[in-house]
């Protein structure tokens, strides 16, 4: 699990032209659309805190003769090639060498290095010691010790790297890896995306900095967010800004009329998609901006802080509209993005979780 990115929210990009929109039910409230005024020009980074620079650990030497010393002790001879130190942890590339059995040289199991990660992790003092076995599409063994010291992950350096600006047409900067290197997932392949952890563990945080890294990147003639938060105190902050039709919804009841829209969209998309003999929304886009007159559609994301709590006032509802947007949206440009601290069945339904393939679990745990 990469470490968590640092949050940054409020950054309010100026207004642009908005998407074409189809009326909603009469029975259900929609969101509003705000007043386009003039050109649009994201934001600069220069709002968000600067990073700190690389990343490394001062005891690298001494961890790595306790390392050796350590797997020598119980007759599994090393040695250590490569060393990657990341924002929280730092990894040492061990690879196997030989012992000696009846006469012949026989090459070190990988199993007899990940069981001695309790032993490791005594003789370096640490809280854990993870073990990868083996790095994918490396010739070592990675055992990962904790840096005393952690390292703040800003989300400008996430933002500014090369990873986030070939990282597709929805980038979401998700942190950093061992290494140090940026961890960068597009939206468009997810197609949708299920936060979970605990209280406390950083479901808000990730989310404030998937919709700042989306801000940075979109005006709102190509981005458009409908957000709901009933906990009412993580997403009121993005009120006002020009890519957020109406305003944050906190009320449950009109949570349905949200979805209602956009289920009414989606069908009004595939409606032009047909017209126009293309298959998503990227192809539409092509030919819109070919034509002169031409109107491109928004990418629609739609941002849950807290499921379980809607789940629990109408979840026959809910779970019908938010799996018939997760099989069929995809292709229209209408993603998801839903956090819970509870992801039990009564919550994440077999039907939601089949429909969701890409999970992202918040820890405030070493790993």
């Amino acid at each position: 699990m990469p470490a968590r990115p640092a949050a940054v929210a409020g950054a309010a990009p100026a207004t642009g032209k908005t998407g074409k929109k189809s009326a909603p039910a009469k029975s259900q409230s929609a969101p509003v659309a705000p007043a386009p005024a003039g050109p649009t020009t994201t934001p600069p980074t220069s709002l968000l805190v600067p990073d700190s620079g690389g990343y490394s650990n001062a005891n690298v030497a001494q961890l790595e003769q306790i390392i050796l010393r350590t797997l020598e002790d119980f007759n599994v001879p090393a040695r250590i090639v490569h060393v990657e130190s990341g924002p929280t942890v730092t990894q040492f590339g061990v690879e196997p060498l030989y012992v000696e059995r009846a006469g012949q040289k026989r090459k070190v199991r990988v199993n007899r290095i990940v069981s001695l990660s309790n032993d490791l992790a005594l003789a370096l003092a640490a809280p854990a010691v993870r073990i990868e076995a083996p790095v994918p599409g490396r010739p070592y063994v990675g055992i990962e010790v904790p840096n005393p010291d952690k390292s703040l992950v800003s989300l400008r350096g996430l933002v500014e790297s090369p990873e986030m600006r070939k990282g597709g047409a929805l980038a979401l900067p998700l942190g950093r890896n061992t290494a140090g290197a940026a961890v960068v997932m597009d939206l468009t392949r997810a197609p949708h995306l299920l936060i979970a952890g605990a209280t406390g563990s950083g479901k808000s945080v990730c989310i404030n900095s998937v919709v700042t890294g989306l801000l940075m990147q979109h005006g709102p003639e190509t981005l458009r967010f409908i957000m709901v938060d009933p906990k009412m105190v993580e997403l009121p902050g993005y009120n006002g800004i020009p890519h957020l039709y109406g305003k944050v919804i906190t009320d449950v009841e009109q949570v349905m009329g949200a979805l209602t829209w956009l289920l009414l969209q989606m069908d009004d998309r595939y409606q032009l998609f047909r017209d126009l003999n293309v298959r998503n929304i990227d192809a539409y886009n092509t030919i819109m901006r070919k034509q002169k007159s031409g109107q491109p559609l928004p990418y629609l994301v739609l941002v849950i802080d807290e499921l379980a709590d809607l789940m629990r006032t109408a979840a026959e509802d809910i779970e019908r509209q938010i799996c018939r947007l997760a099989q069929m949206a995809r292709a229209t440009g209408i993603h998801l993005v839903l956090a819970t601290q509870r992801p039990s069945t009564d919550v994440i339904t077999g039907l939601i979780k089949a429909n969701f393939p890409t999970y992202l679990v918040c820890s405030d745990q070493p790993d």
